[in-house]
């Protein structure tokens, strides 16, 4: 388990309330408690996550969920990630633009295997899901069909 991965489990673990979220080029939400941040990449939520709630410092090498999220935010395809009490909640799409799919993992490490797919079964042609299966997104694709 890797480091954004581990923090995330063990606030899940403890109870502790947490949401990520984002509208394509918005920047990354996250509220911790009663406390709001905007983040211009993933990288930065682990960091203010650790000092919100004083978690040990950690190596700055990115997990696979913190690389991948990056991903799929550059991607511009929205979701939204929360913890709370003792569920884990994840979606495609935010309470702004709606939510096409909506999973309820039991733990950490089965948001990202949830995440792909369904993104593979909602936007195969994204970018994100292109690459990850080893083809090349051209500009094509990101065409909208009249």
């Amino acid at each position: 388990m890797g480091r954004l991965e581990s923090a995330l489990q063990r606030l899940h673990d403890e109870g502790k309330p947490i949401e990520i979220t984002w509208f394509w080029d918005d920047g990354v939400d996250v509220k911790a408690g009663d406390e709001m941040r905007n983040f211009r990449t993933v990288a930065e939520v682990l960091p203010w996550l650790q000092h919100w709630y004083t978690l040990k410092q950690t190596p700055q090498k990115a997990d696979a969920l913190e690389t991948e999220l990056q991903k799929i935010y550059d991607s511009e395809i929205n979701i939204t990630l929360r913890i709370g009490g003792n569920r884990i909640s994840v979606a495609l799409g935010n309470d702004f633009t709606g939510f096409e799919a909506r999973g309820k993992p039991a733990s950490m490490a089965e948001v990202l295997p949830w995440l792909q797919k369904a993104i593979h079964k909602h936007y195969p042609m994204s970018k994100y899901d292109v690459e990850r299966l080893g083809g090349t997104f051209t500009s094509e694709m990101a065409e909208i069909p009249q």
